[in-house]
């Protein structure tokens, strides 16, 4: 039987907490939004400036073994993609 992928795809930019308890690896990850801000400064002219507005958008809860699965999988793609290239 084929497996049907339903999961949503959530796209992180950051680690905001990790920890293990009870035999379960947490982790907590985030995503980084950019929103506008106007303020009304002394001047009475309004101003509008762009500000990160971090939120946790993803938390994991692994099996240890499945945690390690994971660090091996993300230990060999980060060897691959940071070997430097060789010229000839």
């Amino acid at each position: 039987m084929a497996m049907e992928d339903k999961s949503e795809v959530t796209y992180v930019t950051g680690l905001a907490t990790w920890g293990f308890l009870n035999g379960v690896v947490n982790v907590a990850f985030t995503t980084a939004r950019f929103l506008p801000e106007t303020t009304i400064p002394m001047s009475g002219d309004p101003e509008t400036k762009v500000v990160s507005a971090d939120y946790i958008s993803a938390n994991l809860r692994l099996d240890l073994n499945v945690a390690m699965l994971l660090r091996d999988a993300l230990d060999g793609i980060i060897e691959q993609q940071t070997k430097p290239k060789v010229s000839n």
